[in-house]
């Protein structure tokens, strides 16, 4: 009785493993992902899009955006004695990020066409040129 329990625990066992491997799927490096965005002029109406433009992860690719910024190539806010970039937000397909929570975490995207759009805050310098950026790693999906 014991070796029937056994051959049958060993049974269920093997083809829940050969089950598990059928589903499993890995991620090959494909390349690294630097797009830009823009320029676009600052107008003082933070609704508008400063630029739009697109992120294509192919059919069974995804990528990783590991960071990415949107910020002025021109209008320049006096702090102190030091003079910094005015900086916006950027968007993928309307989701909002600010550079300092975009940097913060991974963003998964699986395969499909993606808006990019930047804004500017209230407080931007009207006039200021923006431009916008991601980098990431683009994987393949292999079985």
């Amino acid at each position: 009785m014991k070796n029937l329990q056994l051959t049958i625990f060993l049974f269920c066992g093997i083809i829940f493993l050969k089950t598990e491997n059928t589903f499993a799927q890995n991620l090959q490096f494909n390349q690294a992902v630097f797009n830009t965005y823009g320029p676009g002029n600052a107008d003082g109406n933070v609704a508008t899009p400063l630029f739009t433009g697109s992120l294509v992860v192919g059919a069974n690719q995804v990528i990783k955006i590991t960071s990415g910024a949107c910020s002025s190539i021109n209008a320049i806010v006096s702090v102190g004695a030091a003079g910094i970039p005015t900086l916006g937000i950027l968007s993928i397909n309307d989701f909002h990020y600010q550079l300092a929570a975009l940097n913060q975490m991974e963003i998964w995207l699986p395969t499909g066409i993606y808006t990019v759009k930047g804004y500017e805050y209230a407080s931007t310098i009207s006039g200021g040129a923006f431009k916008g950026m991601i980098s990431g790693v683009l994987y393949d999906i292999v079985p």
